[in-house]
């Protein structure tokens, strides 16, 4: 019974998110994300089985599949979730991607928007100062300033936007990359050209307010 009663609740939240992303694509021009389930993350067929119910769910109330991203953590069971998924024309969000090796992972599984965190990224390698950003150095601590905009600066969140966005508009043109956790002007601005930048309303009235 407790069982049942569980799957009771996880049907009604489902359908409370259809119901309100219906609402929110006859207000948009784009499209909608809807996300799975987080405790799915390592389990690519219960991601596959609930989008394939959300979308049932969407196709019952009027709502094209071209108007729905599926919001999936880029974990290694969502990447091949995303696969099957965009393999029959459902289109994926991956999110909570923070290195360029999930980046290349998703958009090679055919991911239609691969979502990146610019201050998360920032926040780690502050952490971890020795830290190799790359292949090719330096570390952080080599003498840049860290977060700040001009020469010598060292951004690891703003270089992964412009290292992912320039890999994936070369070799998986399909793929789309959108900027999140955008934290200052600052970095609005370094990654100014991304394909989406997903940013907070005061830093909106900020930009809107800079001289042209």
């Amino acid at each position: 019974k407790e069982k049942d009663s569980l799957g009771l609740v996880h049907c009604s939240l489902d359908k409370a998110m259809v119901n309100l992303g219906s609402l929110l694509a006859e207000q948009v021009d784009g499209r909608v994300s809807t996300e799975v389930d987080a405790r799915f993350a390592n389990d690519s067929a219960k991601i596959v089985e609930q989008v394939n119910y959300l979308s049932k769910l969407y196709e019952e109330v009027g709502v094209k599949p071209d108007r729905i991203l599926y919001r999936i953590p880029a974990t290694w069971a969502g990447i091949q979730a995303c696969r099957e998924l965009e393999s029959r024309g459902i289109q994926c969000l991956m999110t909570l991607v923070c290195s360029f090796t999930q980046c290349i992972a998703a958009a090679e599984a055919g991911a239609s928007v691969v979502q990146l965190y610019v201050g998360r990224v920032r926040d780690w390698y502050r952490k971890n100062p020795n830290a190799i950003r790359n292949p090719d150095g330096p570390r952080e601590d080599s003498g840049g300033v860290l977060g700040e905009v001009g020469a010598g600066a060292m951004d690891p969140g703003r270089d992964l936007v412009a290292k992912c966005y320039n890999y994936v508009h070369k070799h998986h043109p399909g793929t789309k990359i959108m900027a999140g956790d955008i934290r200052t002007k600052e970095d609005a601005l370094a990654i100014s050209g991304c394909d989406y930048i997903v940013m907070p309303p005061h830093l909106i009235s900020q930009l809107d307010a800079s001289p042209s």
